[in-house]
């Protein structure tokens, strides 16, 4: 987002798109302005909401990161509670018996690898994304402070204070 052109957020009469986040942010500055009746308009604490409201969408996204790495791991458990259980089995140690053992042997090592491989891979890739939309919902606040900060209040004030 260019931080020059506030127009990619307010269009070019000075409008907020409706039903976005910033005409939301707006509407409520508006609405503050009016009713506190004179004095600096101080939007820390609907920043602080606004921020917080972004940020609560990205919590499922890392919970669910986080719950990929454990069931990685209780699948790397499974596969080797299946790759002992032919060895539990072993009645006598003759070469066919032995075989059979070492395939199912393998049969659990391949359980454990490719669910560990899957969940740490699709852990990483899921935390990875939210990263990205953690920096993009930073990016989108500061945004809006500069715009509201800028456009929005320096004009609430002053129209309110002649």
């Amino acid at each position: 987002m260019d931080r020059g052109r506030p127009s990619m957020v307010i269009d070019d009469l000075g409008r907020t798109p409706k039903g976005s986040t910033i005409g939301r942010h707006v509407a409520h500055l508006v609405a503050k302005a009016r009713s506190q009746g004179s004095g600096r308009v101080d939007q820390t604490l609907l920043l602080r909401v606004l921020a917080n409201r972004l940020h609560s969408r990205e919590r499922l996204g890392l919970f669910v990161s986080e719950a990929l790495l454990r069931l990685a791991l209780l699948g790397t458990a499974l596969g080797f509670i299946l790759m002992l259980i032919p060895i539990a089995a072993l009645t006598s140690f003759d070469a066919e018996t032995l075989r059979k053992a070492l395939s199912g042997m393998s049969g659990g090592m391949a359980i454990a690898l490719n669910i560990t491989v899957t969940g740490i891979g699709t852990a990483l890739v899921l935390k990875l994304e939210y990263y990205f939309l953690s920096m993009g919902v930073v990016d989108l606040v500061n945004t809006i402070t500069e715009v509201t900060e800028v456009h929005v209040i320096s004009v609430l004030e002053r129209n309110r204070n002649g």
